[in-house]
């Protein structure tokens, strides 16, 4: 029976590593955010000022989806960033959409 994967290169191991260190990856979803996870990633009665915490817990990266529709206030991102403090967690904000549709990319310095 043929395999159903593809045989791994054999480069893969070399470029898997960064000098002494193994590559290090990065899971998360696209929010924190989601009331659908009460239960099961955040405790049944956890409020959603909260979720953050419980989901450094699991993950270690968020893609920060909302970042693409509303400006957020430096206050706002400082208290994200305080309730992850002390873990190796990535935020990914995602440009917002005023700079990158409805601008193009043009004369977005300030907006940037």
């Amino acid at each position: 029976m043929p395999s159903v994967f593809a045989v791994e290169p054999k480069t893969n191991n070399e470029i898997l590593r960064q000098g002494d260190q193994p590559l290090k990856i990065y899971f998360g979803a696209d929010a924190w955010g989601r009331t659908e996870w009460l239960g099961e990633v955040y405790p049944g009665n956890c409020k959603e000022k909260d979720f953050l915490q419980y989901y450094t817990q699991y993950f270690n990266a968020v893609e920060l989806n909302a970042t693409y529709y509303k400006r957020y206030t430096p206050k706002e991102i400082k208290n994200w960033a305080d309730k992850a403090e002390g873990q190796d967690f990535l935020f990914c904000p995602k440009i917002p959409q005023r700079i990158s549709h409805y601008s193009s990319f043009i004369h977005v310095e300030d907006k940037t």
